[in-house]
């Protein structure tokens, strides 16, 4: 879903940046953005690099430029307010946030973030905490990273019979890798060691996600925390009971924890195909979230507590070309009816 939408951005950003934002903005009746990151960084991260690609700082600052020519940035209790209705907003805004909880938001991004003057949401995992354990996809993209230096045939064989494949080239096997899913964690377990890939000494020597005491730290600057589910499956692999054990578990430790007085959740990956039910469960019978977040673009969704965030991370598109082809996107869609997420 993520690649094909990028695709379509891709294609349309050279029609819609010759249309100016203001006129977007006004045709869509859409004055709120939510760009999301993962992380800018200029070094290199072998755990991420294969998976989506990395802005580097200037990249970055350039899309933050972009952002503050044409909205005012408001944090989350301006967004919540302005959900339910408490709050109008006068002028086009953005709402800005990071998933994962990783270590570069605390070392290179705040800081950034804060001589600016732009507020931002960090969605953490529960068991990520402290380098306690790691999203399977960063295991693919560590193993990836090792696979390219790997010259040993038997090893690569021993690969292909974890997998049940044939012997193919190896961009082909990087392919497959990437198709793990989150129930394939001793098919990686058992790659990882062929390769000799440790991940538990790479948790302890990059760190690469925020400590404890690094979030305290932050939120006493003023940066703000959700979760985002316990460690991170793809939700419409999961049954209700779990996606719903996955939400509860990790607001619920993050909230108390952290002493928050707000309770919000971004799903790992995309809301996609999740159900009325889950979302009756959150907000119409105890109002168990303040919001929720996906990551489907510029679009409406049938629950207003349910927001839809644009991933920056396409590619090397700009935030000018991004949201400028979201707009037209979302435009286009609707002549078909189709810029709003319908449930079942």
């Amino acid at each position: 879903m993520a690649g094909y939408r990028s695709s379509v951005i891709s294609r349309i950003n050279r029609v819609s940046t010759k249309i100016p934002l203001h006129t977007l903005i006004q045709l869509s009746g859409q004055n709120v953005v939510l760009p999301v990151y993962h992380l800018a960084s200029d070094e290199d991260v072998p755990h991420i690099k294969h998976l989506y690609t990395i802005k580097n700082l200037s990249a970055f600052n350039r899309d933050l430029d972009f952002l503050l020519r044409n909205f005012e940035p408001i944090d989350l209790s301006t967004l919540i307010d302005h959900v339910e209705q408490r709050r109008t907003l006068k002028k086009p805004s953005f709402f800005l946030s990071f998933d994962d909880g990783l270590q570069e938001f605390y070392t290179v991004i705040a800081p950034i973030l804060l001589a600016r003057g732009i507020p931002a949401t960090n969605f953490l995992n529960s068991s990520f905490i402290d380098n306690k354990e790691l999203f399977f996809r960063y295991k693919v993209s560590l193993i990836i990273d090792r696979l390219q230096k790997e010259t040993n045939i038997k090893s690569l064989k021993a690969i292909y019979e974890i997998l049940r494949i044939k012997d193919i080239p190896v961009k082909n096997l990087i392919s497959a890798l990437l198709k793990l899913r989150y129930s394939d964690f001793e098919k990686t377990d058992q790659i990882a060691k062929i390769l000799q890939v440790d991940f538990k000494q790479f948790l302890n020597k990059k760190k690469p996600y925020l400590t404890t005491q690094q979030i305290r730290d932050l939120i006493n600057q003023g940066f703000t925390f959700g979760a985002h589910s316990i460690d991170h499956p793809r939700y419409s692999d999961e049954p209700l009971s779990e996606q719903i054990r996955q939400t509860e578990v990790s607001t619920n430790l993050i909230c108390e924890k952290f002493n928050l007085n707000h309770r919000i959740f971004a799903f790992p990956f995309t809301d996609y195909q999740v159900s009325k039910t889950y979302f009756d469960h959150f907000f119409h019978n105890k109002k168990l979230l303040d919001l929720s977040f996906g990551s489907a673009g510029l679009k409406r969704d049938i629950y207003p507590h349910q927001l839809q965030r644009i991933p920056m991370e396409m590619g090397k598109m700009t935030a000018n070309q991004i949201i400028h082809g979201e707009y037209l996107y979302f435009l286009l869609k609707g002549m078909l009816g189709k810029n709003r997420i319908e449930r079942i």
